[in-house]
């Protein structure tokens, strides 16, 4: 809730995300049924692109103090991913079957292969 002088802080529970408000950017949606204006932005925790509908609007700037940049706090709702017709493309890691690296620490150790017969559609 917003206090009296105007700060427009959101609910403390909100859902945000911090991006570096110096790698904002127009951009257009490569989905193909989407084709959407958007935006995009480097999200700091992650170093990734991360695209919002709409021109992303700070809910609060801080500055990073190692490097001097400034980091926007944004509404994590604007993200484009909510709207996006064709979000299934770009879920990395997601829709596809598992495969041989992606063995447990524990599996790596023991040489388990119970991908073994990926390749081949076995399992």
């Amino acid at each position: 809730m917003p206090d009296l002088f105007g700060d427009p802080t959101p609910d403390p529970h909100a859902r945000i995300v911090r991006v570096w408000g110096d790698t904002v950017r127009r951009a257009v949606c490569r989905g193909a049924h989407c084709q959407a204006a958007i935006w995009f932005a480097e999200n700091v925790k992650s170093g990734r692109p991360q695209p919002f509908d709409g021109e992303p609007t700070a809910l609060r700037i801080e500055e990073d103090r190692a490097t001097g940049r400034p980091i926007w706090i944004l509404d994590a709702g604007m993200a484009h991913h909510a709207t996006c017709p064709d979000v299934a493309e770009f879920r990395q890691g997601k829709t596809r079957e598992p495969g041989p690296d992606d063995r447990t620490p524990a599996e790596r150790r023991t040489g388990s292969r119970r991908y073994e017969n990926f390749d081949r559609g076995g399992r």
